[in-house]
């Protein structure tokens, strides 16, 4: 080869290598939703309805959580869906009477910036494995059906991230592994699940109104 058909060579592979770091670039800082679960401290559940009178804390008892899911990322969530293991969550939303009306399993429309309207209220269940409350959604563009998940265990809500911890290389590619396995086991779950018997029960119920 001459020259000239070097220096021509080498200057394609120099485009091609910025085109691609460009490339890479702009889908490393695409805009992503962050799930954030905002939970309401006991002293402050006074301002909300009696959740004693809830048919499911007639079978689970008190409720040991209760707060809201919010998207506090730059990129947006939609076809969010609620997830659960080792406690029983339901979306919950306030009637005008001031009185719960149970959403279901899920069902979000689109996780805003803003608290939403629903409240996601937790049980107990003892000896159930791992709790947690999880979120599935969809990204922007939705045609492209990309979806995501975060499983968020329930002794760190209430308890948020330091920023120097949240800021820590291995720290995100851990929470990243963790999520992408708990990912696939949301998309492949075990049928005698606990979690899947429950939504099965609300799935039938709905349907009966």
């Amino acid at each position: 080869m001459e020259l000239k058909e070097w220096a021509t060579l080498a200057i394609s592979l120099v485009a091609l290598s910025i085109s691609v770091v460009v490339d890479w670039r702009q889908w490393r800082w695409r805009p992503q939703a962050e799930i954030f679960f905002k939970h309401i401290p006991n002293g402050d559940n006074k301002t909300l309805p009696n959740c004693s009178l809830l048919k499911e804390s007639r079978k689970f008892g008190e409720p040991m959580l209760i707060g809201y899911i919010m998207n506090c990322g730059d990129g947006e969530a939609y076809l969010a869906d609620l997830d659960f293991g080792g406690c029983v969550a339901a979306l919950y939303e306030l009637r005008r009477g001031n009185d719960w009306s149970l959403v279901g399993y899920g069902e979000a429309a689109k996780i805003t910036h803003e608290p939403l309207k629903q409240f996601v209220v937790v049980w107990d269940l003892p000896h159930q494995g791992e709790q947690f409350v999880g979120v599935h959604w969809t990204e922007q563009p939705t045609r492209l059906h990309r979806c995501r998940y975060k499983r968020l265990p329930l002794q760190e809500i209430p308890k948020p991230v330091e920023h120097s911890r949240s800021r820590s290389r291995r720290y995100r590619l851990l929470e990243s592994l963790k999520n992408a396995h708990a990912h696939a086991i949301y998309h492949n779950p075990p049928k005698d699940g606990y979690s899947q018997i429950i939504a099965e029960e609300w799935s039938q119920e709905a349907r009966q109104v």
